[in-house]
């Protein structure tokens, strides 16, 4: 494995600890299409970052569309713009990638609005060399954030709560780390086999540093 040059993270459920708050939206949604919300523990695995279609699972007619859920989703973040923090350990690993001269990325599905409002307010950006929301297609954000940062996917490092997020980003030779403690079961971010696993963000820092330590193998 290369150096890394460029870690990425995913933002709902791996940077950001908002599983209960996110709830809260998705029961908005489905409340407004008159469908009774599944469970929170049964909703959040099946949750992808092209998100309309776990709402398509589970009774939201196929006729809705990503925008009008969207509008939803983004109305009930202006109106609840609190109670989600971010995943301890967060600040630390971005600013050892800082002081590594590792550069840093967000690589989220997130609304782009919501997104840069919650970076803002947690006062990330200094820590960050690139942030993007809206990619519903993980593999091809992934591969345009590495070539607009100048680094090769084999240096890249790539870190999500989902499955499919981290299928993409081996299928581009993208060094990935599962997250076993975001939205998904951890027997489902087993089948994407990553890389690593963690459990915390400080597992991910322990997890650079040792490829730091490796250089080129």
């Amino acid at each position: 494995m290369d150096t890394p040059g460029l870690i990425a993270l995913d933002w709902n459920g791996t940077s950001l600890n908002d599983g209960e708050y996110v709830y809260g939206a998705v029961k908005a949604i489905f409340n407004h299409f008159m469908v009774e919300a599944p469970p929170l523990r049964v909703f959040l695995p099946s949750a992808q970052a092209d998100y309309v279609i776990a709402y398509h699972q589970h009774g939201i007619p196929v006729s809705v569309t990503k925008k009008e859920i969207g509008k939803i989703w983004e109305e009930y973040f202006l109106a609840n713009p609190n109670g989600v923090e971010l995943r301890p350990g967060i600040i630390e690993l971005l600013t050892l990638c800082k002081e590594s001269g590792i550069k840093t990325a967000i690589v989220s599905g997130e609304n782009n609005n919501i997104l840069m409002r919650r970076l803002d307010a947690f006062n990330l950006f200094e820590l960050l060399d690139m942030a993007r929301g809206g990619c519903l297609d993980k593999k091809q954000a992934l591969k345009k954030v590495a070539s607009d940062l100048n680094v090769r996917p084999q240096a890249t490092v790539y870190v999500d709560d989902n499955c499919i997020g981290l299928t993409d980003a081996k299928s581009l030779g993208i060094i990935t780390i599962g997250f076993l403690d975001g939205w998904q079961l951890p027997d489902q971010i087993r089948m994407a086999n990553p890389s690593f696993t963690a459990s915390t963000i400080h597992d991910v820092a322990k997890i650079v540093r040792s490829l730091q330590a490796q250089g080129v193998t």
